[in-house]
């Protein structure tokens, strides 16, 4: 598979997860606001066909790309220095896609290839959960500058970081660090730390792997609450996400 020569962008970060429900897509996002943030032209590219969940995280949902005058897609500004492009906008709300592989990857490649992105110093590519034809199909049309790898502590959820590992060093995709998701909760009450699903099994695995440990995320009802709504805020999430945050973009710049 040829690959595509996406001009006038800089970084290109994959964000992957072994499996479903470790907080990827909102590490995405939070990621590529932070990122815009500070004044970076980011670009956002949701590749889940079968659950595009940025744009309900942003608060874009239901909005629809525009054509250019060169006839490529034209993506939805989400905030500032930000552009998204997603399945979502090509569907119904609560319309599922009921495509094989093939279809799935062809797909992709025509996101890439007509999708008039402009000038940008990072894309980062939302992937879906697992080891499947999407995230093959990214690593085979571009170029990746690296990925982060997002796990929670659970034994299983660690034994499919493992697998997304073997992936991306199997696919010659450099791993930038992993960031273990929902570390802890801090009661609201006391303040006690709380490890709901144990502690530090990523920072262990990264260790044990020999890979860059960005840190861990805590479980924030705040941001819980902002993605629900589609209105994320930085400045009110947890400080200890915020820090995590700028470590990694320090890190990847």
């Amino acid at each position: 598979m040829d690959k595509i020569k996406l001009e006038g962008i800089g970084k290109k970060i994959a964000v992957v997860s072994g499996k479903g429900g470790t907080g990827k897509s909102t590490f995405s996002a939070l990621l590529a606001l932070s990122l815009a943030a500070k004044g970076k032209k980011v670009g956002l590219l949701d590749i889940d066909v079968h659950g595009p969940n940025i744009p309900l995280l942003l608060g874009i949902e239901g909005k629809k790309m525009g054509i250019g005058e060169n006839k490529k897609l034209l993506p939805v500004e989400a905030a500032p220095n930000l552009k998204v492009v997603s399945t979502s906008f090509m569907l119904e709300k609560e319309q599922a896609l009921i495509w094989r592989g093939p279809i799935k990857s062809n797909f992709i490649r025509q996101l890439a290839e007509q999708t008039d992105w402009g000038e940008l110093d990072f894309l980062i590519v939302d992937t879906p959960p697992g080891t499947g034809d999407e995230i093959i199909t990214l690593t085979q049309l571009i170029d990746l500058t690296g990925t982060i790898i997002v796990g929670t502590p659970q034994a299983a959820a660690v034994y499919d970081v493992r697998k997304s590992i073997d992936a991306m060093r199997s696919t010659k995709v450099k791993i930038l660090g992993l960031v273990e998701n929902m570390s802890y909760v801090v009661c609201p009450k006391c303040g006690e730390i709380i490890d709901l699903f144990g502690k530090g099994e990523i920072k262990k695995l990264a260790e044990k792997e020999k890979i860059g440990f960005f840190g861990g995320m805590p479980l924030d009802p705040k941001l819980r609450k902002m993605t629900d709504v589609g209105k994320i805020e930085l400045k009110s999430i947890e400080k200890e996400i915020t820090d995590l945050l700028t470590k990694i973009i320090k890190s990847i710049e």
